[in-house]
């Protein structure tokens, strides 16, 4: 979890090395906050995997900017639905 002061602002959701969720409010979002939660993330599991909606264009130059690497895409997703989505993957070794 990321605070700001004693205000919750952020946080992310590991299921091993795959990315659940990853969350920063609105108001504090470009200030670094995601950044240090991927860090985070990354030095306690050494690599993350994530997927996210293509369409989201802010999404996906976040993980670009920080050297995700696609692996793979499908066109529909879990529920069935014509939403194209991309797993990106993060090792150590590309590190922020």
């Amino acid at each position: 979890m990321a605070c700001a002061g004693e205000k919750h602002c952020g946080f992310i959701s590991l299921l091993d090395t795959f990315v659940g969720g990853i969350f920063v409010s609105p108001e504090r979002q470009g200030s670094g906050i995601g950044r240090r939660l991927i860090a985070h993330g990354l030095s306690l599991k050494g690599e993350l995997t994530l997927e996210v909606y293509t369409d989201n264009r802010q999404a996906v130059a976040f993980y670009a900017a920080l050297g995700f690497r696609e692996l793979s895409r499908r066109s529909i997703d879990d529920d069935g639905y014509p939403f194209e989505n991309a797993r990106l993957h993060l090792t150590g070794k590309r590190a922020l």
